[in-house]
């Protein structure tokens, strides 16, 4: 029986947590590196309008109220601050890691860094679902084909994920993530 099959029998019914957490240092410092900061919205690569730290403003589900709690805090020459930008990121990783925890039984259950590369993969893509071999390599404990199935499109690995295509680099933190659980001492960000 595999571990995650074990421990989602043992695990029923107890409503398990994420181990990683929304404001968890290596996966803001990541988020941070990868996306960049805009005070002003500006339109993404597919014309979305977007601000902070990579934010998408047309489909954004963060709670009104926490989402006005950031935006009350006062704004300079109508700029997002660096600090709202961190909260508003912070809750965008809250509300993922609950639609993480709520998709994929087993995403309680994997190790920090696989549970971090899915939140960032989600935060840049806003879905998983366009990955269903990644999903399938993940769910069977196959760390090294999910790896190689972040890259590619068709079976052949004759075609680059649009993903991998517009951030080779984040792929590759990703891939590196989902290979590996926690060591001691180690750091896994840019």
């Amino acid at each position: 029986m595999s571990a995650i099959l074990l421990v989602l029998v043992l695990n029923i019914g107890e409503g398990s947590m994420p181990v990683i957490k929304a404001n968890n240092r290596n996966l803001i410092r990541s988020t941070v590196h990868y996306e960049g900061f805009s005070a002003v919205p500006y339109r993404d690569s597919r014309g979305n309008w977007t601000v902070g730290y990579g934010t998408n403003l047309e489909t954004i589900e963060i709670k009104t109220a926490t989402l006005v709690s950031i935006l009350n805090l006062p704004f300079e020459n109508n700029k997002l601050s660096e600090r709202q930008a961190r909260r508003l990121m912070i809750a965008k990783y809250e509300d993922i890691l609950r639609k993480l925890s709520t998709s994929y039984i087993w995403f309680d259950i994997l190790s920090e860094p696989r549970q971090r590369c899915l939140a960032e993969m989600f935060y840049q893509l806003g879905t998983l679902t366009k990955f269903p071999k990644m999903l399938r390599a993940i769910r069977k404990e196959d760390w090294e084909r999910a790896a190689i199935e972040m890259e590619w499109t068709d079976v052949t690995k004759t075609k680059h994920s649009l993903w991998f295509q517009q951030t080779p680099k984040r792929v590759r933190h990703c891939q590196r993530l989902i290979r590996q659980p926690r060591r001691r001492g180690m750091h896994y960000y840019p």
